[in-house]
């Protein structure tokens, strides 16, 4: 892991404690915020436990491929189903956000901003507007129906 130093101190001993306590969390397993808090000595509401909490989930995702979801003030380690919910999370707070950033650029006062800034603006917002029509093409594509696996049937003789 690269050092990271936050305010003069590392989240590297925390990082450690972290994995010494908890290892690679399996699929399914559950870490409350207080257990968490407990082996790193801050409190859940601190910004220090919010800064290694945050790099020990990114650690895992990016070297174990481990997603710790936040459910009712613990975390848990995603399966297959809790990776999908996550990506539909994101996308929709990126569509969410898209449209508020078309939203401001529109309302942008551009009398007042010099050439550089214009283009800046429309390049912006062009690829805003971009990804807002790909979105509705999206919701508008009807996904095939799911297919439920065939159970095998006894044939009696």
């Amino acid at each position: 892991m690269a050092r990271r130093v936050i305010d003069g101190k590392s989240t590297e001993p925390d990082l450690i404690a972290l994995v010494a306590a908890f290892g690679i969390p399996a699929e399914g397993q559950q870490l409350a915020y207080q257990v968490v808090a407990g082996v790193i000595g801050q409190a859940p509401t601190s910004t220090r436990w919010k800064t290694v909490t945050t790099r020990w989930r990114r650690v895992l995702l990016r070297d174990h491929n481990v997603l710790l979801r936040c459910v009712d003030q613990s975390f848990v380690a995603a399966d297959p189903v809790g990776f999908v919910a996550q990506v539909v999370t994101h996308t929709k707070r990126a569509s969410k956000q898209t449209a508020r950033a078309l939203t401001v650029g529109i309302k942008t006062n551009r009398a007042r901003l010099d050439e550089s800034r214009r283009g800046v603006l429309d390049h912006e917002m062009h690829r805003a507007a971009k990804h807002q029509e790909f979105d509705r093409q999206e919701r508008r594509k009807k996904l095939p129906p799911a297919v439920a696996p065939v159970q095998p049937r006894l044939v009696e003789a």
